[in-house]
């Protein structure tokens, strides 16, 4: 078998790089990197990291309260968070949002916020996507959009608990039937 010439091995790597490279760039647009930089606001990385958040703040300027007392919010964001032992500290925005006091600290605040709410990536819109392909059998022909609907979040849903009692007594004062059944194991 012939081994390739450095010449042939540069005409195959060097457009398999670029290619790379291309699709890298085209899954991390800009607005996806400001958007993961508002990450560096949750404690764990916070207080452990020097993280550069002012691409961030330069595109939500306009949302933020106060965007200029932002460097001593850093500052008594951090300073509130370094006594505490590290395993304590916040290491989701989510939870980051819960333990921030917006009067204290009105810019974290509004950061985290969007933090929580602009996807980085789509990942839950295709789970939730991807869970609509168990119920969407042959029962779906039979079924409406708002019916699926409500199945597929119970599907999504399912580690949350249901009071089956509950839920029979809702269904039946919303629809009371006129023909009362009687227990048929009972005997007069």
């Amino acid at each position: 078998m012939e081994v390739p010439s450095p010449a042939g091995l540069r005409n195959v790597a060097i457009p398999l790089l670029d290619h790379i490279i291309m699709c890298i760039e085209e899954q991390f647009s800009p607005s996806a990197k400001v958007a993961t930089s508002l990450l560096g606001l949750v404690l764990s990385v916070f207080c452990s990291r020097n993280v550069n958040v002012n691409a961030a703040v330069n595109t939500y300027t306009d949302d933020l309260p106060s965007p200029e007392l932002l460097e001593m919010e850093l500052t008594r964001w951090r300073s509130r968070y370094l006594a505490m032992e590290p395993q304590l500290w916040p290491a989701s925005p989510a939870v980051a949002i819960k333990d921030c006091d917006a009067a204290l600290f009105p810019n974290i605040s509004i950061l985290l916020q969007i933090a929580c709410t602009v996807p980085v990536t789509s990942c839950e819109c295709e789970r939730s996507a991807s869970t609509l392909r168990r119920p969407n059998n042959y029962i779906r022909a039979s079924m409406e959009k708002d019916r699926l609907s409500h199945l597929a979040l119970l599907h999504i849903h399912y580690t949350t608990p249901v009071d089956l009692d509950t839920v029979v007594d809702c269904y039946a004062r919303l629809h009371p039937r006129r023909l009362q059944l009687e227990n048929l194991l009972q005997q007069r």
